[in-house]
């Protein structure tokens, strides 16, 4: 890989994590917040709208977290991949044979891994943002009830 692709793969790495690591701490601290305005309050319909938000921010919390694990686990493979590739080519020249099923199969468990992350970073954030809506749903529904 040329150092221009090499540049742009590890800057768009870093990119991903740090957008999956804002999220987790924006839902973090929606969930904070959230009990941190509503301790002390007595239950009301009103409140409904709130629980589901902290639960929407929760589902996002985990959400990031399988994100990260997911993609720790494709970058693992990617890694592993590569070193196996350079391995069996230095230790055994004539072993391209199994080498090619090797790689064909590892190839095939990195394209269904490579998927599984952008499905848990995009349910990470529409229930991050679901979960501020139902939030300001709420508030508004308790601004309007008083007096």
């Amino acid at each position: 890989m040329s150092d221009g692709l090499l540049d742009i793969y590890s800057e768009l790495h870093r990119s991903m994590s740090q957008f999956i690591h804002f999220v987790l701490g924006a839902a973090g601290g929606g969930i904070a917040f959230a009990v941190h305005q509503t301790s002390g309050e007595p239950f009301s319909p009103a409140m409904i709208p709130i629980g589901a938000a902290v639960i929407f921010w929760a589902i996002s919390f985990f959400s990031g977290l399988v994100a990260l694990q997911r993609r720790q686990s494709f970058l693992t493979l990617n890694f592993n991949i590569i070193q196996f590739k350079k391995n069996a080519y230095e230790q055994l020249p004539e072993a391209h044979i199994y080498l090619a099923k090797e790689f064909e199969r590892a190839k095939t468990d990195l394209e269904s891994a490579g998927s599984k992350p952008l499905f848990w970073m995009t349910s990470q954030r529409w229930s991050l943002f679901v979960g501020a809506l139902a939030y300001l749903a709420g508030h508004i529904w308790q601004m309007s009830l008083v007096k």
